[in-house]
């Protein structure tokens, strides 16, 4: 096994970043908008295989976003990433969310899925490829909005509840692609018990630290580790290294799989839960049973028994 594959999905990630940002760059003059990436090319996790999720934050309304500036980015993304990102409407070109909209009506009946995803993984994936001051902007709102005043002795919970929240949903969600959209089965369903999984641990281990510290210290503290991948939060939140190690080995093999254009074929090739599954996926599968467990230790093991992380996750 290619055991640098994280390392090297990392630099081909930020590359691919690097090259888009520096083209919008110098090709847009537009204060009014910012481009935003989450998925795989976010949490750096990217190959040739990978699309590239993304969606335009405009601040006053549609019409800040002209016709030519589209054309740029459009055309930026596509010079530098051959696949389209999927046609759910949540990302793409087409992607357009107002400033004001991100900060209002969560938890809200206008709250619907395209809405939590984009606001969950802004917090817990993203990056800016276009204009930080508004990027900086609605990560400073949002956090505001989510730690409120509460107690030091207190966690996030609000913002743990939308996170566990945004979860429950993309699984939910992914029952009703699979039986009733028609999408592919396989591939999203290993997805689902890695990457997927992943950010929601880590967004519950970023929760647990915010335990004990004054509200400004909570917010300074979240705003910190979202700002890293995923993986990058492990680091730094987990003193085991051997539970890092195990952690790190697991998603390895994960990424090296699932960078592979042949184990992809094979993985879609399972169009529903009622197909023969491939002995790629059975492997995959089979260490995800290991990876889930690795977290749920990791979980015990770095908050004592007393900690509210344990009681918060479950009531």
């Amino acid at each position: 096994m290619d055991i640098n594959k994280i390392e090297e999905s990392l630099k081909f990630s930020g590359n691919i970043l690097e090259k888009i940002k520096n083209e919008l760059d110098d090709q847009l003059d537009n204060k009014n908008i910012c481009v935003v990436t989450t998925g795989s090319y976010a949490r750096g996790e990217a190959s040739k295989e990978s699309d590239m999720d993304y969606f335009i934050i405009v601040k006053n309304g549609e019409h800040d976003l002209t016709y030519d500036d589209k054309q740029i980015i459009i055309k930026t993304v596509n010079k530098y990433v051959v696949k389209d990102s999927g046609d759910s409407g949540t990302f793409g070109d087409n992607a357009i969310e107002i400033l004001e909209n991100i900060l209002k009506n969560i938890g809200g009946s206008d709250d619907t899925n395209i809405k939590i995803t984009r606001r969950m993984l802004f917090l817990l994936e993203s990056k800016v490829l276009y204009n930080n001051i508004i990027y900086d902007d609605v990560m400073d709102k949002l956090l505001n909005i989510y730690v409120k005043n509460i107690k030091k002795e207190q966690i996030t919970r609000f913002l743990l509840n939308d996170i566990i929240r945004y979860y429950r949903t993309i699984t939910v969600d992914f029952e009703f692609k699979t039986s009733e959209v028609g999408k592919s089965w396989g591939l999203r369903n290993i997805k689902l018990t890695y990457s997927r999984k992943l950010i929601y641990f880590t967004g519950i281990l970023c929760v647990a630290k915010t335990i004990n510290l004054k509200k400004e210290d909570k917010i300074k503290l979240l705003k910190d580790l979202f700002n890293k991948t995923p993986l990058k939060r492990i680091d730094q939140l987990i003193s085991s290294e051997e539970l890092k190690k195990e952690i790190y080995d697991l998603y390895n093999r994960f990424l090296q799989e699932i960078s592979n254009e042949n184990t992809r074929k094979s993985l879609n090739s399972i169009l529903t839960i009622n197909d023969e599954r491939t002995d790629d996926y059975k492997k995959l599968k089979k260490k995800s049973k290991i990876f889930s467990m690795t977290l749920i230790k990791t979980i015990n093991e770095t908050f004592n028994k007393n900690h509210r992380i344990h009681e918060a996750i479950i009531l």
